[in-house]
């Protein structure tokens, strides 16, 4: 036997617990991605269960004032109390660079922001609240108007 046969023994032996380890690590790290995701929905989900809350007490608060200046003989108009909160454009900039990554370069394979919500993982209202602000900044470009918005870099 030659000695690169010996050398290739080894390193077989070597390379193979080197992939084996590298798998093994993967996966490990793939479980607590996994793990890190399912809270982030169940954060997401609290908050969204806050934010009904906290409407329901905005308009309790106002019906109430409602009542109570009606009985104290003052008419007021407190005006439509709001049913749901506007969301803003996301301020943090890794959302906002995930969107900009999954959205394919050049006209022709331009996306929707509901395909963009998909690739990104992100909920579809925060996609379409960001799309403005990356227009302006001119990360992004769009074809097309309304439900036709296509975007592209």
């Amino acid at each position: 036997m030659s000695k690169s046969t010996d050398f290739a023994n080894v390193f077989a032996g070597v390379m193979k617990t080197a992939a084996e380890t590298a798998a093994t690590e993967k996966s490990r790290i793939q479980e607590q991605i996994d793990a890190i995701e399912q809270q982030r929905k169940e954060a997401e989900k609290q908050l969204a269960e806050l934010h009904k809350a906290l409407v329901t007490l905005d308009e309790d608060i106002a019906v109430g004032l409602q009542h109570s200046a009606r009985d104290a003989g003052i008419k007021i108009n407190i005006g439509a109390v709001k049913k749901h909160m506007a969301a803003a454009a996301p301020k943090d900039d890794k959302i906002l660079d995930a969107i900009v990554r999954v959205v394919p370069e050049g006209k022709s394979n331009a996306v929707t922001s509901v395909q963009i919500a998909k690739d990104a993982k992100l909920d579809g209202g925060v996609v379409s609240k960001a799309m403005p602000r990356l227009l302006r900044s001119k990360s992004v470009k769009k074809i097309g108007e309304r439900r036709a918005k296509r975007y592209y870099r």
